[in-house]
């Protein structure tokens, strides 16, 4: 078996702290990784991840979960399992034990339907795990969401939102802005420049990550640049 750590997607996992996006990725890590922890190891579960791209969270499933599966709708920068879009899952009803989907959700046209195509393909009482971009600078993203925004979404498709959690909180939501807009600038320039504003993106992200601890992750709710959401397909146990 191909060695797990070195699995593509470390970016994912373990962002670089030069990585302007090194603030939300790592909170949202974090939040994955406790899921997929306080699974069983050697379970008979199994996983859809839509969306799935390089699968960059396999890793942390692969020895709780018995059959992990990948779908997306290219095959141009990821390994799906399957090719498909997912308004229309090739799985019948009742298939899967938990839906996975980060960071999809923002590019489809109809959030409530892809939602309700994942409820369909998860066994009574499965879970959805999705996250999303927040108050994020992503000109290609159809949505961005708030937390009672999705907190409705996931409704109208047919769950129960067992929480929803912030990637970080209000004061880290600022220094992630502040990290990408300095990303942004910094890969605009010449090497000589970019060499002098990369050590600021580092210490943006260091100052975020204490400083929202200082801060208790207060305001949360109000302004966070991501969310990862947790439910379960409604009236079942």
């Amino acid at each position: 078996m191909t060695n797990l750590r070195h699995w593509p997607g470390a970016e994912r996992r373990r962002p670089s702290l030069g990585s302007p996006s090194y603030l939300h990725l790592r909170e949202l890590a974090n939040a994955i990784w406790t899921f997929a922890e306080s699974l069983p190891t050697s379970s008979d579960l199994r996983l859809l991840d839509v969306g799935c791209s390089r699968k960059p969270y396999y890793p942390y499933f692969a020895t709780r979960v018995r059959q992990y599966v990948g779908v997306d709708a290219s095959i141009t920068i990821g390994q799906p399992d399957c090719i498909c879009v997912a308004e229309r899952l090739p799985f019948a009803e009742g298939t899967f034990d938990i839906t996975l989907s980060t960071q999809m959700i923002a590019y489809v046209d109809d959030p409530v339907a892809v939602l309700r195509e994942m409820g369909r393909v998860l066994r009574p009482g499965g879970t959805l795990l999705l996250s999303t971009h927040g108050l994020f600078p992503n000109m290609r993203d159809v949505w961005h969401m708030t937390d009672t925004g999705l907190h409705r979404v996931a409704e109208m498709a047919g769950f129960e939102v067992v929480r929803i959690i912030p990637n970080g909180g209000a004061v880290m939501c600022l220094f992630q802005l502040l990290a990408l807009y300095v990303g942004t600038v910094t890969n605009a320039m010449p090497g000589p420049v970019r060499r002098v504003l990369v050590p600021l993106i580092v210490a943006l992200n260091i100052a975020g990550l204490a400083l929202d601890r200082l801060a208790g992750g207060r305001a949360a709710h109000f302004a966070s640049a991501n969310f990862l959401v947790v439910a379960r397909t409604a009236g079942r146990n």
